[in-house]
């Protein structure tokens, strides 16, 4: 199972700031063209598309909490949810600081870091959540615990399901017999594998 925290955190704060620059852009577009239509004017265009995107963008914030809580459980699954929501958001966000841009002159480094750093936290996020190595499988050991693969006093971990229980059983004696096993951890391990196959 994957699973990435660094990717619930770019995602988390990412998200956050969608809701924020979303509601913004959202709910001002709207005063904006409420206001508009008050006075008998018709809303620009750019009015129309920052109620869109922005409205979008707060959907979108949502959408990649949602993912990057699925980070803790199943990495994959996560950054799916995350791409979704990064579309909108990012979209949002480029149209912002296009307009930025042209406006700001020598602001265009305050504008990457207000209005792009949004989208970049959501790609990270996405990558992460992409790259995350996956974790060992733990297997069935005779001995009682579960383990990443390991081994305990040289005998091998063997998953109990693959086996019949006389093979299980053959391969505890002969593991006793070349002295691998104390006496106690003999009886241990026969009897938990008896009591598996008698379930």
């Amino acid at each position: 199972m994957r699973k990435s925290v660094t990717a619930f955190v770019f995602g988390l704060i990412g998200g956050l700031f969608c809701i924020m620059w979303g509601f913004i852009f959202g709910l001002g577009s709207e005063v904006g063209m409420t206001a508009c239509d008050s006075a008998g004017v018709d809303p620009t265009k750019d009015l129309i598309v920052y109620s869109i995107l922005g409205w979008l963008a707060f959907i979108g914030g949502i959408v990649a909490i949602i993912g990057a809580s699925q980070c803790f459980k199943t990495a994959r699954r996560g950054g799916i949810i995350l791409s979704c929501a990064t579309v909108p958001c990012a979209a949002l966000q480029i149209y912002i600081f296009s307009n930025a841009v042209g406006n700001a002159g020598s602001m265009i480094v305050s504008s990457i870091i207000f209005f792009l750093l949004p989208a970049i936290f959501l790609i990270v996020a996405d990558v992460c959540a992409f790259l995350a190595k996956e974790e060992p499988e733990l297997e069935y050991s005779p001995f009682g615990t579960s383990t990443p693969n390991t081994t305990h006093h040289a005998a091998p971990v063997q998953k109990t399901n693959s086996k019949t229980l006389e093979q299980e059983l053959t391969e505890l004696k002969a593991m006793y017999d070349k002295k691998l096993l104390t006496e106690d951890e003999y009886n241990q391990a026969r009897q938990k594998a008896i009591s598996q196959y008698t379930k």
